[in-house]
């Protein structure tokens, strides 16, 4: 319709020019083309309507099209997850299993060749005398027996794989393995992956090519692949399927190059894997494109009518191919995974028997000295046997101990039957080793060396154990306390792992409400109430009083349960404990010190001991190695980082750039860092030479502070009489009265204003003068235009209290506070005044528990619980020195270990201690009413 429109409207307009000057033609045409024109408006109608019809239609068949396309990838990739399931979801177990019976049918094949067997001869001898089907118990026992009946090591498999050899084997499910299903296992097919000819016999040199064979072609074997000795290739006899030729072929080289691959499962089940899950990707990402580019041509149509809701409709589907498509990348990343995986655990099958050899042959050399040792190590057990009715038991209870002198005696003489089987272990072990060969070992004689030299060393060990455990006789609480403390410190920080407490929360659930120190009691209960655990009451208790006696405090419970390292060599932290599942968190540097949250715990793949550790630095918690497989130290234990103070007014500030003060430290006091040391830089501050307002007097004072803070500024707010002027007390000029004359150079705060009288023709402010606070209306500017006052720009107000000083030297004497609101003159300035950078620490005070932050300098230095005497001291036990009774002198030289402290005490610094030397307790005093040091840490 729309053609034949247009062929009228061209036939109409020829016909005009052919026509031009006959009236009467003009006029028919004219009618015409009238016609013409309500037929093509009537033309452009029923287009539109058909337009959204035809619309409707399109939208229809696109989401219906599409809806089946993403459907079908679905099911594809649905499809695929079946398809790899036996690799991605068990692991390639099958295929392990079909190697294990190609390893058999080379074994079997071998034999058969060696004692001339039919397969149906060698089947027979496995079923016995009833014949037919041979059952899972039959089979299995024949396969124990098997490798050494044939001298076959390689088919020593282990119960459970004989087991899945029998069930792959039984092909029919019927509980048995039949003639057929045992004929099928010695099919062996190659496939050629390099041209190479076929020979007439094994040995290649005097051998001659009977065929060639080409990448393709397909081998069955005759026998099973054999390793040439004269030039290291591995051959197989086999027959050319495509050509029925027969002869020997090279299927691996000397160098490792690869002519033939064997046919296996596992190759067929990959390449038909990797080709669904491919195939799934190209269509799905067909379809996805596809999606994609029919959303953005429905961009143009409009957002309503059919074709916007059909991009609606297209758009729902998008999500539902995007997770189709994300199903499939990782099969394929899974997939990829588990080949290698598959690869890895063939090649351990493959070299099994290899290392078992080894291990067989080495045991030759090792087995008597093992027995020799095994021998100690039962002497040495009865060593422990005899001690233990005596070390087992809590300290109260081992007073009530019946028959000391017996169990002493036991004990002596199981330490001489001991050491003589440490004797006879170690001249087997001297002779075993001469009768290794000389010169470098290597394979399982170096092993067999080695563990001949571990085995002295374990005689050695049990030797030193029984040493000490007759020592431990005589120091049995010793030993209750040493093992209790491995068994609580493990216990409370998981308990703190558990319930995410800090160690203040922790001492705070066992402490008794009240009490400022855990009692033993508190201490015993608490521990044996945590679930999992179980302790003996007394070592508890003794432990509680080896650790602290009088009660636990806070220090002594910290210094037990943490655990501090510093780093030696520059080692990632990493977000999880084994290496290659987390991310590295970031480098820890040299010299950071590190405090222990968990382990440490020993990677077995690798081989390094790891801890979880939270950095001093900036708080960071991360897994951390301790040493490296290779021996190489990145961390080194160190005590926990203490600090003290070397001065009085040294300032604890609430953040790191000390802009608000949370008290002022005294000498001495004791410090537990939490966080730093950190370097701390500050901006420029601004000082000003100015003089006071209220006093005049002269002096520096700082207008914007090392942070930023502004102490005093110029608001515009400060007013300089220029002139003598009337101070009144009421802003009309003509009904007020004077308060005082303001004189020249004088200066006032404006509190109000300035205003304008219209009727007086004068400026009015209300100010506040600086020299007596009175307050009342200047005229600024008179009727005539003079001038009573004006804005000073060198003088400031004092917006935060601040010191006014002697020099530009923040640190120089004050003169006094400038208080806020007062008003200074700027006689100089401003000018900067640049700061050294700061070592921050973060700490705790164990005086009262206050945390805040303090410079490192020479104000604050490190601080360590062990003392020594520098001047002869009396230790005592009590705090106070008033009544106290003498302990013992403590002489010069000594080393001290603070128990509790340091506290002040009638002027004097004192510590609770324990005396190195013959472990006295009592009190001493570190620092006399003189301040004389009479002991240094």
């Amino acid at each position: 319709a729309s053609v034949a429109a247009e062929d009228a409207r061209t036939t109409i307009a020829a016909r005009r020019r052919d026509s031009k000057g006959n009236t009467a033609f003009t006029e028919t045409l004219d009618k015409l083309s009238a016609r013409l024109k309500e037929a093509t408006v009537d033309l452009a109608k029923h287009r539109k309507s058909g337009n959204v019809h035809e619309q409707r239609y399109v939208s229809r068949m696109l989401i219906k099209q599409s809806t089946e396309q993403v459907v079908e990838c679905e099911a594809a990739a649905v499809k695929c997850a079946e398809v790899c399931a036996p690799l991605v979801k068990e692991g390639g177990k099958k295929f392990l299993v079909a190697n294990s019976v190609d390893t058999l049918a080379g074994a079997l094949r071998d034999h058969m060749k060696a004692k001339d067997l039919t397969t149906e001869a060698l089947f027979a001898e496995i079923a016995g005398p009833a014949g037919g089907g041979v059952n899972e118990e039959t089979f299995t026992a024949y396969l124990e027996k098997l490798p050494e009946a044939i001298g076959h090591e390689e088919v020593a498999f282990t119960p459970e794989r004989r087991s899945e050899v029998f069930r792959h084997m039984d092909t029919a499910a019927i509980g048995s393995v039949t003639i057929d299903a045992f004929r099928d296992i010695f099919n062996l097919r190659f496939v050629c992956v390099k041209g190479i000819s076929v020979t007439d016999s094994f040995e290649i040199k005097s051998g001659k090519a009977v065929a060639k064979v080409e990448v393709g072609d397909t081998l069955e074997a005759i026998g099973g692949p054999k390793t040439d000795p004269s030039n290291g290739m591995m051959r197989l006899e086999c027959k050319v399927v495509s050509s029925g030729k027969v002869g020997f072929v090279t299927l691996e080289g000397n160098q490792g190059t690869k002519y033939a691959e064997q046919v296996s499962a596992f190759r067929i089940f990959c390449e038909e894997m990797d080709k669904t899950v491919s195939e799934a990707m190209k269509l799905s990402g067909r379809v996805q494109n596809l999606i994609g580019t029919k959303l953005k041509e429905l961009e143009k149509p409009g957002k309503e009518g059919p074709l916007a809701d059909a991009r609606a409709e297209l758009a729902k589907l998008k999500p539902r191919i995007g997770k189709a498509l994300g199903v499939l990348e990782s099969l394929k990343k899974q997939g990829a995974v588990e080949k290698r995986n598959f690869q890895k655990a063939e090649e351990t099958e493959r070299n099994a028997y290899i290392q078992a050899r080894a291990k067989k042959e080495g045991a030759a050399f090792t087995k008597p000295a093992s027995d020799k040792v095994q021998a100690v190590e039962e002497t040495a057990k009865a060593v422990e046997e005899a001690a233990k009715p005596f070390l087992a038991l809590a300290e109260a209870e081992q007073a009530k101990f019946a028959t000391p002198v017996a169990l002493s005696e036991a004990v002596t003489a199981a330490m001489q039957h001991c050491s003589e089987s440490v004797k006879a272990a170690q001249d087997c072990i001297a002779e075993q080793q001469a009768l290794l060969p000389k010169g470098e070992l290597k394979g399982a004689l170096l092993d067999a060396k080695k563990e001949l030299a571990r085995l002295h060393a374990k005689a050695d060990e049990a030797k030193r154990k029984t040493a000490v455990t007759a020592s431990a006789v005589r120091k049995a609480c010793t030993k209750v306390v040493s093992a209790a403390r491995v068994l609580a410190a493990a216990a409370l920080r998981g308990e703190m792992t558990n319930k995410s407490l800090s160690l203040e929360k922790l001492f705070m659930e066992i402490v008794t409400p009240g009490d400022e120190r855990i009692s033993e009691a508190a201490f015993c209960k608490y521990l044996s109430g945590l679930p999992g655990q179980e302790f003996q009451p007394e070592h508890l208790a003794l432990l509680c009083r080896d650790l602290e006696t009088g009660g636990l405090g806070r220090r002594k419970l910290f210094e037990f349960l943490q655990q501090y390292f510093e780093v030696a060599k520059p080692i990632a932290i990493t977000s999880e404990f084994e290496i290659s599942k987390g991310k590295s968190l970031r480098k820890a540097e040299l010299g950071e010190v590190l405090e222990v949250l968990e382990g440490p715990k020993t990677d077995e793949k690798l081989g390094m001991a790891r801890v979880k550790a939270r950095s001093l630095n900036d708080n960071l918690e991360g897994w951390i190695t301790l040493k490296g497989n290779q021996g190489t130290p990145f961390l080194k234990e160190k005590p926990k980082p203490y600090y003290t103070t070397c001065k009085n007014e040294v300032v604890l500030s609430r953040d790191i750039r000390g802009a608000e003060e949370v008290r002022k430290l005294r000498l001495d006091e004791v410090l537990e860092l939490l966080e730093g040391p950190k370097k701390e830089t500050f901006e420029p501050a601004m000082r000003v030479r100015a003089k006071a307002a209220l006093d005049a007097k002269m002096g520096w004072l700082t207008t914007t502070d090392k942070f930023g803070v502004v102490c005093a500024e110029a608001d515009g707010k400060q007013y300089t009489c220029t002139a003598a002027i009337a101070m009144t007390d009421n802003v009309d000029i003509k009904a007020c009265k004077v308060l005082r004359k303001l004189a020249v150079g004088e200066l006032f705060v404006a509190v109000e204003g300035p205003i304008e009288e219209a009727e007086a023709g004068v400026t009015r402010i209300k100010g506040r003068a600086l020299k007596d606070e009175v307050v009342g209306w200047i005229t600024m500017k008179g009727n005539a235009g003079t001038v009573y006052a004006e804005v000073s720009s060198k003088h400031y107000s004092i917006i935060k209290e601040v010191p006014l000083q002697r020099s530009k030297a923040s640190t120089s004497e004050t003169f006094r506070m400038l208080a806020q609101g007062e008003a200074v003159e700027v006689m100089e300035g401003p000018m900067q005044l640049t700061f050294a950078p700061e070592i921050r620490v973060r700490c705790r005070a164990l005086t009262d528990g206050v945390e805040g932050w303090v410079t490192v300098d020479d104000t604050v230095r490190l601080w360590s619980p062990h003392y020594t005497c520098k001047k002869a001291v009396p230790m005592q036990d009590s705090l106070g020195l008033e009544g106290a009774t003498l302990v013992r002198q403590v002489e010069v030289g000594e080393r001290l270990d603070m128990v509790e402290g340091p506290t002040e005490e009638g002027g004097e610094l004192r510590i609770k201690a324990t005396a190195r030397k013959d472990n006295s307790v009592g009190w001493v005093t570190v620092r006399d009413k003189d301040g004389n040091r009479l002991l240094t840490s």
